[in-house]
């Protein structure tokens, strides 16, 4: 069976109806794709390793505890954090 490679056009001789590409276009496809793929990986994998080194920075109250004091000195939590500089 001959069918024609969807991104060059060139026939292609296959044993299977579900070939689409010559091996030359499907090699750089291969490529491209997961190129793609483990860039992707990698912001993924930056992006977490901020957020954990943000978290792991965070040294002060949490919202809450600032709400609770800012509630007891009768402030709004702006009021609070401006008052106290955090």
């Amino acid at each position: 069976m001959i069918v024609h490679c969807k991104i060059c056009g060139k026939p292609v001789e296959v044993k299977s109806p579900n070939v689409k590409y010559c091996d030359e276009c499907r090699r750089k496809k291969y490529e491209t794709t997961y190129r793609i793929k483990g860039e992707e990986e990698a912001i993924k994998y930056a992006y977490q390793k901020r957020i954990e080194q943000m978290r792991a920075k965070r040294n002060g109250p949490s919202i809450e505890e600032v709400v609770r004091e800012a509630n007891k000195e009768g402030l709004s939590y702006g009021q609070y954090v401006a008052k106290h500089g955090l």
